[in-house]
């Protein structure tokens, strides 16, 4: 059955039930409502397109592309207003729920601390790596190949961190408001 939105057959795809990341397809913010009401947030990594989901209905739909911020507005057939905002500060990407201006929720997508941990620790060893390189090829006189060889070694300690299977980031949801 094709869902018709502002006379447009929009096609069916499958909405998740918690909010999820993933850099090809995009980042899902999902709020529950006490009222059994589901209302999705996604976003795209790449293109800035937005949609906003009410109950499986899509509601909202904007492309943003140089804002770090966005607002999606709907008004319920019973008068309540739902508002979503976002915004992007310092790696923290931020979206609010409310519903008739009061705040009934907030989602915060973090970076996992862990995998930042070992980024870090990563990234001291490759400069290491590299500097040692340098002394050895000027001030010993060494082939210069060492240089390319510790930068080589140093993307290869990389590669697990980069594509391992752990969430890179986390949702923190403050549910006090409810």
């Amino acid at each position: 059955m094709p869902i018709y939105w502002n006379n447009y057959i929009c096609r069916m795809i499958d909405l998740p039930e918690k909010s999820t990341y993933s850099l090809k397809k995009g980042v899902w913010f999902v709020f529950n409502e006490k009222n059994n009401t589901i209302i999705r947030f996604w976003m795209s990594n790449f293109n800035g397109q937005e949609k906003m989901y009410f109950n499986n209905e899509l509601v909202s739909k904007k492309k943003n592309r140089t804002n770090f911020k966005a607002v999606h507005n709907y008004t319920h057939s019973n008068n309540e207003m739902y508002e979503i905002n976002f915004g992007l500060k310092k790696l923290k990407r931020k979206c609010v729920l409310k519903k008739n201006e009061t705040i009934l929720d907030e989602i915060t997508l973090l970076p996992n601390k862990i995998i930042k941990a070992k980024q870090r620790k990563l990234i001291l060893v490759s400069v290491f790596l590299v500097l040692i390189a340098f002394i050895l090829v000027y001030a010993f006189e060494q082939p210069s190949y060492f240089i390319f060889i510790s930068v080589v070694f140093s993307w290869v300690l990389f590669l697990p961190t980069i594509f391992s299977r752990k969430e890179k980031f986390v949702f923190e949801s403050n549910k006090e408001f409810l």
